[in-house]
């Protein structure tokens, strides 16, 4: 059980590092989205060979990016985009939605 446990340890403590990293990362973009007068900012999830996507797919992403309090009064939240190709073939996109306005 000692190797299971080590091995938890060390993603949830990579999990956590990436997290921090990402929400620094992100603060600069929301405020210069801000800046420009929007009201939210949106993050596509799922983009091929995108090296956070280990973060991303985390089923813990959302609930603690929401605990963040480097965020804290933002709506954060995961949408999902059904995507229809003119060939007939479809896809789901996911979305990191992030708003700062109460409309």
């Amino acid at each position: 059980m000692a190797l299971l446990d080590e091995l938890r340890n060390a993603s949830d403590a990579k999990f956590k590092e990436m997290l921090d990293q990402f929400v620094t990362n992100l603060i600069p973009e929301i405020k210069d989205s801000a800046g420009k007068g929007y009201s939210g900012y949106q993050i596509k999830l799922n983009v091929p060979n995108d090296s956070r996507s280990i973060l991303f797919n985390n089923p813990n992403f959302l609930s603690e990016l929401q605990k963040d309090e480097r965020l804290e009064g933002l709506k954060i939240s995961i949408d999902k985009k059904v995507v229809k190709s003119i060939l007939g073939t479809s896809w789901t996109e996911r979305y990191l939605h992030i708003n700062w306005t109460n409309k």
